[in-house]
């Protein structure tokens, strides 16, 4: 056993001994034991310590030649593996979701790698590695870059709230553009392939729409879609065309009675004909003071309605209006200015 006076006087002498070599610089930084707040331990974690920072400078880059990531069926995914220089001559490997790729799933040219896409399970966390033949072992792996596979956008439809797609001045045309039955980020829309601007159509989400002022607004209208998947943007190809006629509104119609002073007696026969100058009308409605006549009160002949006056209530304000069909729709026209009968009395 030391006695307790002699171990004060060891540790007297080892400190002397040692602020000596430490003043003197006769101890290296590397002999932790005889550096005073060292010990072994800490040389230790300096060597993991330097061993991990010698690995990391091994650790290659991936990279991909689209910087979002993302691809369709059909294109080629090319990533590059980055070594420092000294190694750019290694086999590289390339891996995804932690496994391996091998000829057919990957061609290997040095340190590219190239992958068709073929299918959504193409996707996933790629990395990279090398071998380093000094030393008979791998680098370490890269950092992972993710793959997103997505499937290329559809051609959308285009519908017009306006099944017929006839429309007159004054009318709002709406167009709704959807693609796989889904909203688009963003839609354009063209008509007679020509891109309409913002000064001509106003789209919100996905629908377009406008004012008819003119009829040179009728044409073949198409819609393109845009769709960003992880920031990059995917354009379809334009949507099959509706077509929109835009129709001149309908002329107000004449009306005239056989008797210019439009005075019948009772038991006379009231002959009416409603006109209209260049048009032939499909259907002709008669309305007296406001109210529309059905034809058990007055006969219907071509143009010309007539009916047997009765009596003095048969006198009124007489009025016609008229229906025209343009591709399916049915426009109606104002009502024509009225016409006084007048019934005397017997």
């Amino acid at each position: 056993m030391i006695s307790v006076k002699g171990k004060i006087l060891e540790s007297l002498i080892k400190n002397d001994i040692a602020e000596y070599l430490e003043v003197r610089d006769e101890v290296e930084l590397n002999q932790h034991y005889f550096i005073k707040g060292m010990a072994c331990m800490t040389k230790l974690f300096e060597f993991f310590e330097e061993v991990t920072w010698k690995l990391d400078q091994l650790k290659p880059e991936i990279q991909l030649d689209q910087s979002t990531g993302v691809y369709v069926p059909g294109e080629t995914i090319t990533m590059t593996c980055t070594a420092p220089s000294i190694y750019q001559r290694e086999t590289f490997q390339f891996y995804r979701g932690g496994k391996r790729l091998a000829y057919p799933q990957i061609s290997k040219s040095g340190g590219i790698g190239t992958v068709r896409v073929l299918t959504p399970e193409q996707g996933g966390q790629y990395q990279c590695n090398y071998h380093i033949t000094s030393y008979f072992v791998m680098s370490p792996m890269s950092e992972a870059v993710s793959v997103t596979v997505t499937e290329p956008l559809a051609r959308p439809n285009i519908s017009l709230d306006q099944q017929t797609g006839v429309y007159i001045e004054g009318e709002t045309v709406n167009l709704t553009c959807t693609v796989n039955g889904r909203n688009p980020d963003r839609i354009q829309i063209f008509r007679d392939s020509q891109l309409l601007s913002s000064d001509q159509i106003i789209t919100h989400e996905n629908i377009g729409t406008f004012t008819v002022t003119h009829t040179n607004q009728g044409g073949l209208y198409r819609c393109k879609c845009k769709t960003s998947v992880n920031g990059r943007w995917f354009e379809s190809k334009l949507s099959t065309p509706v077509n929109v006629i835009v129709a001149e509104p309908l002329a107000s119609p004449r009306i005239s009675v056989d008797k210019e002073a439009g005075v019948y007696l009772v038991g006379e026969t009231v002959v009416m004909e409603c006109t209209v100058d260049r048009t032939k009308p499909d259907l002709i409605f008669y309305y007296k003071d406001n109210q529309p006549l059905s034809s058990f009160q007055i006969v219907t002949m071509g143009n010309f309605e007539a009916f047997t006056v009765n009596n003095t209530n048969d006198g009124g304000r007489y009025q016609c209006k008229y229906t025209k069909s343009i591709n399916g729709r049915d426009l109606q026209s104002e009502l024509s200015d009225p016409v006084d009968v007048v019934i005397a009395g017997a």
